[in-house]
């Protein structure tokens, strides 16, 4: 055979397998939009809220509860305003599946293990489930906007990702500058930790307490949101998360009938409660009476990613808290946002990945006519990050909290000064806190029966054979499984029907060998029928036959041309293979033979002379052949 027929040969079955991973695989990048509504009321001995709207909602949908506001605080004016006297829901969270929908209420399979207050704004966001995904491009979603937004959130099989996630800067917001009326006044210091306007003081951060408009100016801490800084000219403090802000800095102005500004911002206070999960809080506003202050910074958003496994390829998870930006000549620099937060549920972890959840610098103070001191804007509190198990050694992490502003300009003795600004706090890091909330009580007035409760769905390449075996919990009017398969994860042919145990409770075993399973990778799901012909899929399990050597790496991908791709190999034998290299149009553009020994392997490929563009990476050893996506910029 000629080596064109040969070639086009490769192309054509490279191309069939590409197009077969990419129906299975999902592939995500940019503002990710979610299924949401709001809660008004609760109803927890009936299972069931009441929301604003159930657009887009469907029995069996996996919801997340979260309540982003609410806690009560101390108003008194003293050095304990603004310290949370009772969360009274803020921050509670937790996964749930409904059961049914009748208007404007949806039903819950279980109980609540929380309460929750509405007034504290409760999110109910519909889960995005997925098989595999590949995050291909800067994935994020909105932003925190004061009634919804600021998280990210999705449950899937496998995450690999290709790129960062990054919710940076989208959480509680920042203090906004205005500009104060009144002129200096030696005589009258502004000392109280709450002003009704901005006159007076600058504007605190947002954080978990409501922003009430009697206290929304003035250095004390909002719970978690920075303090603004007082008249006269003093910096704003950061946010808080599980830790607290910096304080915000001072105004030194020289003189005894000149005005001083004494009273920073007092810095976010900590948020000490492990079980709840919160953005990172605003920083607050420097005061400006020339309209020269700083707006305080946003904190970061929050993520909670359920994946069996993740795949970091040296990619981040970000939920950093913003810097705030240098005051644009002299006057009351802002506070930096405080990180926000990470729950990551995963079993197994490859390859490097970075968790980071730093607080944001305060704002610098700038003013080249001098000579004067200004206050710079005090730091952010690093954030949370809660892993379900233990720190894999592929993970690292950040959580400092930022770097106090300072005084920018060269016509005074206290240039390079915080005048006072302080940094904010390290954020904490919790391991082993097991699975995200989920309540374990049934409610028995579903009016929906739900198919069984399927406790795994796992597929076993048995040498040749797939071993499918599943574990349910509670059968009730369970009559029978359908277990399907298909060679592209999207079209499904019947296998075996097994007849289900019907009634009980506790655990019931089944397994099916596949005895004739398809060459290369076979899909299956799980369908399960109960006795009112009501029926649900599982997820999609993937088992490639032909795995005797399997790509576990290529990274970094994208990959920049001229820079060395490293692919990680495993392999259970010595063997040779190749390497190609085609482009979207079919054509060769590398080909490398490669040597592999028993186990894992690590294999170099250069990527000079490529154009950017997308790429079909097709490793092939005799009959066996594997492909991947690889992106050159």
């Amino acid at each position: 055979m000629k080596r064109n027929s040969i070639l086009k040969g490769i192309i054509l079955s490279y191309l069939l397998i590409f197009c077969q991973q990419a129906h299975s695989q999902t592939s995500l990048t940019g503002n990710q939009t979610y299924t949401q509504t709001a809660a008004t009321a609760f109803d927890a001995a009936a299972a069931s809220i009441d929301v604003s709207s159930t657009a887009g909602l469907a029995i069996l949908d996996e919801i997340l509860v979260i309540q982003m506001k609410g806690a009560v605080i101390d108003i008194t004016n003293t050095v304990n305003f603004g310290h949370v006297d009772n969360y009274n829901g803020a921050g509670a969270f937790e996964l749930a599946t409904i059961c049914a929908i009748d208007g404007n209420t949806i039903t819950l399979d279980k109980f609540l293990l929380n309460t929750y207050d509405p007034a504290g704004i409760v999110q109910v966001i519909k889960v995005p489930v997925y098989g595999d995904v590949s995050v291909d491009g800067l994935l994020t979603a909105p932003a925190w906007n004061g009634s919804n937004g600021g998280v990210l959130l999705m449950k899937a099989d496998l995450i690999t990702l290709n790129n960062d996630i990054d919710m940076s800067g989208k959480g509680f917001r920042g203090g906004q500058f205005q500009n104060s009326n009144l002129n200096c006044n030696f005589l009258t210091v502004r000392a109280d930790y709450f002003y009704a306007s901005a006159d007076d003081a600058g504007e605190k951060g947002e954080g978990i307490a409501a922003h009430n408009p009697a206290y929304k100016y003035g250095k004390g801490a909002l719970a978690s949101g920075g303090g603004g800084g007082n008249d006269h000219n003093a910096g704003g403090a950061g946010g808080a998360n599980i830790s607290g802000g910096g304080i915000g800095g001072n105004n030194g102005e020289t003189g005894f009938f000149n005005c001083k500004g004494v009273h920073g911002g007092v810095g976010g206070l900590l948020q000490g409660s492990n079980n709840r999960i919160f953005l990172g809080g605003g920083g607050g506003a420097g005061h400006g009476n020339n309209n020269l202050g700083a707006d305080g910074a946003n904190g970061g958003g929050i993520v909670i990613l359920i994946s069996g496994a993740i795949v970091g390829n040296g990619n981040s998870i970000n939920v950093n808290g913003a810097n705030a930006l240098q005051t644009p000549g002299g006057d009351g620099g802002g506070g930096g946002g405080a990180g926000g937060s990470v729950f990551i549920e995963c079993k197994t972890f490859n390859t490097a990945i970075n968790v980071e959840a730093t607080g944001g610098d305060g704002s610098d103070v700038y003013d080249a006519s001098g000579p004067r001191c200004w206050g710079p804007g005090g730091g952010g509190a690093g954030g949370h990050i809660k892993l379900s198990g233990t720190m894999p050694g592929v993970m690292s992490t950040s959580k400092n909290g930022g770097t106090p502003g300072i005084n920018v300009h060269t016509k005074s003795t206290c240039t390079g000064s915080t005048s006072g600004a302080t940094s904010g706090f390290l954020g904490q890091e919790l391991t082993n806190v097991g699975l995200v909330p989920t309540g374990n009580i049934d409610y028995t007035g579903c009016s929906v029966t739900l198919p069984v409760e399927l406790i795994s769905f796992s597929t076993t390449k048995v040498e040749k054979t797939v071993m499918v075996e599943w574990i349910t919990a509670a059968e009730v009017n369970t009559d029978f499984f359908v277990l399907e398969r298909s060679k592209n994860g999207l079209d499904f042919e019947e296998v075996h029907t097994t007849e289900a145990i019907g009634e009980g409770s506790g655990r019931f075993y089944y397994e099916y060998l596949d005895l004739n399973p398809w060459a290369g990778r076979s899909y299956y799901r799980l369908k399960q029928v109960d006795l009112n012909e009501d029926f649900v899929y599982s997820e999609i399990r993937m088992v490639s036959i032909n795995d005797d050597i399997t790509i576990h790496a290529v990274y970094p991908n994208p990959v920049k041309s001229n820079v060395v791709v490293t692919m990680e190999i495993g392999s259970v034998r010595d063997a040779e293979a190749t390497i190609y290299l085609f482009d979207m149009f079919g054509r060769l553009a590398l080909e490398q033979p490669i040597f592999l020994g028993e186990g894992f392997n690590t294999i170099s490929l250069k990527t000079i002379d490529l154009v950017p563009g997308s790429y079909l990476l097709k490793m092939e050893n005799g009959e066996n052949s594997i492909v991947e996506k690889l992106t050159v910029y």
